[in-house]
């Protein structure tokens, strides 16, 4: 074809020679023929030369262990000047990546990443008369990338979320298996990294090529946020079965991916009468309660009443002195506390996974006593403690500190009462303070476990050696809202005193030790509870340092509880 390629021949430099010239891009076949009419041919391809090559500039996003081919063509990876230049696929070109520990790529174009970071890929022409050296064809940086579930999203859609709880917002490993209950839907996302604190990936005219082994299982519906952007994936079970999932994000400037195997099963209704799911979400640190002597029916099904396991399904206590559970198997069993523990009680479905349930077995409170009438102040707070205000039976009762009941107050004008047993007193009057155990199984009413009377009181000075004008004297009073002033060097002596109403005499509380707590000992000193003589049991209190701080005052006998912060200056 001589519009290729012509050749000519010639006896220069006493030999035949001949001369190629090509004419075109194309193939052409060269026939040599000498003086005996001998013929040789060969083959030759007429390209036209490279004078410019031109990398892609924005960073292409691969995800670790996913691989991008480099395209040639303008608004691809690689694009050659001028556009009717020939020898320039990827299979004429030599590649090498500037850091093969993020990046590698092979002779047939295939970009790898194999460690998280930034590489370039540089290309050089095979054959190139003008471009002789590797240049930069595109920067990728590669992702820890992950694929989780996402249950809190714009589409709203139905799903049991307890069966998904293993990879809610948690990175779903390569090959691992997801099981679905036909009918569920659940949306997925790709992060950059392996926590869902990290960004979304969000790509340039993203798109979804997700793909599965078996038609029919699984149905995919790409989705974009429309407020944020971001891309997900809404995946339903479709019918009972099992398939591999290839979910594929890909865009301009990116490409990510990650091989699921998704097993759908049936979708079941819920047994009749009272069940606990074992796949509740109680722990080790957080078990479920079970009473000596009481049963549960325990299913493998999750709140919303979809059987989320095959009918295989076999059942084990971690200590049958502790707890019993028959049947072994089944798709439901019953479970008894024998006798006070911490026991695990096991579920292995058709699939071969284990869900663990975790009970603490305990001796239930029966009965409940009081320790009768309480005498307290106005504004003081009091903590109600098992043997100091009330005792239970049996006495090897488990749950017995004051964490472990409801409270309430019969008049809550005179006295509150928290969680915990926690008594705040407010006016002068009678509140009963009652009790009931939170685990019930025994005993579910209230107890009276207090009669709180609540009183007027001031603290009276009995003793002072201050000869300021505005220091304490005796006789002298104060309350919380009051400044009790003594002379730097002196001290004085304190007693509280109370009346229930305002036509009562004044009661002094002298029987038992003042204590006092949370003062600045660099301003007070020689604080102790003492005896003074016929006064009987009183608190000092001396000035160290001038200045003013507060101090906590207590008085507490078995059936009295007086206690407050005053503000204290030394002068």
């Amino acid at each position: 074809d001589t519009s290729v390629a012509t050749g000519s021949g010639s006896t220069e430099y006493g030999g035949y020679m001949g001369t190629i010239t090509g004419k075109k891009p194309g193939y052409a076949t060269i026939t040599v023929t000498d003086g005996q009419g001998n013929k040789r041919y060969f083959y030759i391809r007429v390209y036209k030369d490279i004078t410019a090559m031109t990398g892609n500039p924005t960073t292409f996003k691969l995800g670790k262990g996913n691989e991008h081919h480099l395209e040639v063509g303008s608004g691809k990876d690689i694009s050659f000047t001028p556009a009717d230049a020939t020898l320039t696929t990827t299979y004429d070109l030599e590649f090498k990546s500037s850091n093969t520990s993020v990046t590698t790529i092979d002779n047939n174009a295939w970009v790898k990443g194999v460690g998280v970071g930034t590489a370039t890929v540089s290309a050089k022409p095979l054959h190139s008369a003008n471009i002789t050296s590797f240049q930069t064809v595109r920067k990728f940086q590669v992702y820890d990338h992950s694929l989780q579930l996402i249950h809190k999203n714009p589409d709203n859609v139905t799903q049991n979320p307890d069966f998904y709880n293993e990879f809610d917002h948690k990175p779903i490993p390569e090959g691992a298996t997801l099981h679905m209950v036909a009918g569920d839907m659940v949306n997925l996302a790709f992060y950059e990294g392996q926590t869902s604190s990290t960004s979304r990936v969000k790509l340039t005219n993203q798109s979804d090529f997700s793909t599965a082994s078996t038609s029919g299982i699984v149905q995919f519906i790409y989705k974009v946020n429309s407020s944020t952007g971001n891309p997900y994936l809404q995946l339903k079970a479709l019918a009972v079965g099992t398939t591999k999932v290839a979910f594929v994000l890909m865009g301009d400037d990116g490409f990510f991916a990650r091989t699921v195997n998704i097993t759908v099963i049936p979708n079941r209704s819920l047994p009749t009468g009272s069940y606990v799911s074992i796949m509740a979400s109680y722990t080790s640190n957080s078990p479920r309660t079970l009473a000596v002597g009481q049963s549960e029916n325990l299913y493998i099904y999750n709140s919303s009443g979809t059987q989320l396991t095959g009918d295989a399904i076999s059942w084990k206590s971690s200590d049958t002195s502790i707890a019993s559970i028959d049947p072994t198997t089944g798709s439901t069993t019953k479970v008894k506390g024998l006798k006070a523990g911490n026991v695990t009680s096991t579920a292995t479905d058709s699939f071969g996974k284990t869900f663990s349930f975790y009970y603490k077995v305990y001796n239930a409170v029966t009965s409940m006593t009081g320790k009768g009438t309480l005498l307290m102040g106005t504004n003081s707070q009091y903590t109600m403690a098992y043997n100091q205000d009330y005792t239970v039976s049996p006495s090897n009762a488990t749950f017995t500190a004051a964490s472990y009941f409801n409270w309430r107050s019969s008049n809550t004008n005179y006295a509150t009462v928290e969680s915990g047993g926690v008594v705040s007193t407010k006016n002068c009057g009678v509140a009963n303070i009652s009790a009931q155990p939170q685990h019930q199984y025994a005993l579910s009413t209230y107890t009276t476990v207090r009669s709180i009377t609540v009183a007027w009181w001031e603290a009276k000075c009995i003793s002072s050696n201050c000869t300021s004008s505005s220091a304490m004297k005796v006789g002298s009073t104060a309350t919380p809202t009051t400044v009790i002033t003594i002379d730097k060097g002196k001290a004085i002596c304190l007693q509280f005193e109370y009346r229930t109403d305002s036509s009562s005499p004044w009661t002094v509380l002298n029987s038992a030790s003042y204590v006092a707590s949370d003062y600045d000992s660099s301003i007070l000193r020689n604080v102790t509870g003492l005896e003074v003589g016929s006064s009987g049991k009183a608190l000092q209190i001396g000035g160290n340092n001038t200045g003013t701080t507060k101090i906590t005052i207590t008085y507490k006998t078995s059936n009295q509880f007086f206690s407050n912060t005053f503000n204290v200056k030394v002068i």
